[in-house]
């Protein structure tokens, strides 16, 4: 389900309800598992998205905001209720040294550092998700195996009522009602 509003213009884009699933390249690190983002995008609100990393790429970008020969780098974005998942701690780190004046807050690092993240709030490190995701898992068919195991995701979101640039949000990835719960990630639960 593609959420982004806005796509070809570069400012105020949202990015909400997806989940991203062991993106990335093995010979090509520095290829996001979530997103690249590119100069002068800015104003971009990501909020409750599910991103799961590969098992097999030492050192994956996250986040990557590199962008060579570029005279201007993006700001102002905005990551809440995420859930940033590696199985296995295997060094993966948010490449964003060309972006400024952005804010994470209530976002769940699951081994996973938060080095280089110089504005970070109530981060979540201690909090395991507990996805159980078959080998075979076929994306949009089996969307429900995206959905953590652990009930304290369902209740540990921050409201984002009247949060700037953030849009209601009716129902997650799954079509469920959101209502007034506060959750992480993509999915309700």
């Amino acid at each position: 389900i593609n959420t982004l509003k806005g796509a070809g213009k570069w400012e105020n884009n949202r990015i909400y309800n997806n989940v991203f699933a062991y993106n990335g390249n093995i010979i090509t690190p520095t290829r996001s598992a979530f997103i690249t983002i590119a100069r002068q995008a800015n104003y971009a609100y990501i909020y409750n998205n599910t991103v799961i990393l590969r098992d097999d790429i030492y050192g994956q970008s996250i986040i990557n905001t590199e962008d060579k020969n570029a005279n201007a780098a993006c700001h102002d974005q905005y990551y809440y209720n995420n859930i940033f998942y590696s199985e296995n701690n295997l060094d993966a780190k948010f490449t964003i040294t060309m972006m400024y004046n952005y804010k994470f807050e209530n976002n769940v690092f699951y081994n996973v550092t938060t080095d280089g993240i110089e504005t970070i709030e109530k981060a979540i490190t201690d909090l395991n998700p507990q996805f159980e995701i078959p080998a075979n898992v076929d994306g949009m068919k089996q969307l429900s195996v995206f959905t953590p195991k652990n009930a304290e995701v369902f209740s540990k979101g921050m409201a984002l009522t009247g949060v700037t640039g953030v849009e209601g949000v009716l129902e997650d990835i799954l079509k469920n009602k959101v209502d007034s719960k506060n959750y992480l990630g993509a999915i309700v639960g």
